[in-house]
């Protein structure tokens, strides 16, 4: 077997060489691979890429069940999938924008965003802006529980607990500020990502969309479908 090394980047020099491997095999008629550390971390950067959806719906799912459980109530949790996965977006958005800055830049210029990066910034930043949701949902719903006021609840959540998510996402985002002025690549898009997908949910989505859009739902957001509930109350969850 003919052994040809090849390297993750740039991607069209990589894809360069699968094609020479491919007509040199059929060339010779045999078998011909690739190997090395390079060709290693191209092929499982690949394989990711092309799982790292799946993970997403799968992580999505299962975290909407287990806030409709803990929260008893079904659209508030579709509504906190749907803004994590917004906050998400947006990291990725931003790194997508500046990867492509000049070499000059104090931060970007990568001109990739790395496969394996990508899957731990969602995966770290889904699960910060989970336990956000969390913190500040399980207040409105007991505040919902006591009163029955539901534009009350919402308020009075975000009154008790805006400034200490504010508080302990600044702190998370000095850190991984400090990540994003790294000069290898994946530490540095870790640490952009992470500090503005974290920034995005501890400001924009915690203190501004989810409250409108529970404000906009009404009672509705704490709605849950009644197999459910007598489940819920079954595991005495309630």
């Amino acid at each position: 077997m003919l052994v040809i090394p090849r390297f993750k980047h740039p991607n069209s020099l990589d894809s360069r060489l699968h094609s020479d491997v491919e007509q040199l095999g059929r060339q010779i008629g045999g078998t011909v691979g690739v190997a090395g550390a390079p060709a290693e971390l191209s092929d499982y950067s690949q394989s990711s890429k092309s799982r790292l959806p799946i993970v997403i719906a799968v992580v999505s799912l299962v975290t909407f069940m287990s806030l409709m459980l803990v929260l008893r109530a079904a659209l508030a949790s579709l509504i906190t999938v749907f803004l994590n996965l917004l906050s998400v977006a947006v990291a990725f958005g931003v790194l997508a924008l500046i990867s492509d800055l000049p070499s000059g830049a104090p931060i970007g210029h990568w001109g990739y965003i790395d496969t394996i990066g990508a899957v731990a910034i969602f995966a770290i930043a889904f699960g910060v802006s989970i336990d956000y949701s969390v913190f500040i949902l399980v207040r409105m719903r007991e505040e919902f529980d006591r009163t029955g006021e539901h534009e009350a609840a919402v308020w009075i959540g975000v009154q008790r607990t805006g400034r200490v998510i504010t508080g302990a996402a600044l702190m998370m985002v000095v850190v991984f500020a400090a990540f994003a002025t790294s000069n290898l690549a994946i530490v540095s898009q870790l640490g952009a990502g992470l500090t503005v997908a974290i920034l995005m949910d501890a400001t924009i989505i915690r203190l501004v969309l989810l409250p409108a859009l529970l404000l906009l739902a009404g009672k509705g957001s704490w709605w849950l479908p009644q197999p459910i509930e007598r489940m819920v109350r079954g595991l005495r969850l309630s």
